[in-house]
């Protein structure tokens, strides 16, 4: 698992790209989070701060909070701009939240929240499927409850 030397208790931020990419663009992407996050502050203090492209689908900031620096609103809203700069750029859609990543066929597809129930029904999803959890926000969760099958997931609450 990732981001194993930094405090359990870090915040982290997940970003879900919506589509494929190509492996010179990731590495082109990763290399602009790692730059980003050498040159993070928060009140004109360094941040811990780390960054990674999980599962070639997931971009994943980290800021320990443990030694340094905590993120401020105006340090998160750094992050945010850059990654918008990223999403124009690379033409991807990281800010839908209506989106909800799952696995078929050891393949990372997604879904819109409001289609569940229809899914459902098809049957092309089911309380096994796994989903993952892009709401979460610190690094145990993300560790720990990051994928889990919809049964346990937030969203299948109630359904089965």
């Amino acid at each position: 698992m990732p981001f194993e030397q930094y405090a359990n208790d870090s915040k982290i931020w997940i970003y879900y790209i919506d589509q494929p990419l190509s492996i010179n663009v990731l590495s082109e992407i990763e290399q602009k989070l790692k730059a980003f996050c050498v040159n993070w502050t928060s009140h004109n203090q360094a941040l811990k701060a780390d960054a990674l492209i999980f599962e070639q689908r997931f971009i994943v900031l980290l800021v320990d909070e443990s030694q340094n620096a905590s993120a401020s609103g105006c340090s998160i809203d750094k992050s945010t701009h850059f990654l918008k700069e990223i999403a124009s750029e690379y033409q991807l859609n990281l800010f839908d939240k209506m989106l909800i990543p799952y696995i078929n066929d050891n393949q990372i597809l997604h879904f819109k929240f409001n289609e569940l129930n229809a899914l459902l029904e098809s049957k092309t999803i089911d309380e096994n499927t796994v989903l993952y959890s892009t709401n979460i926000n610190i690094l145990r969760d993300f560790k720990t409850v990051f994928k889990m099958p919809l049964k346990q997931h937030w969203l299948g609450k109630g359904k089965f």
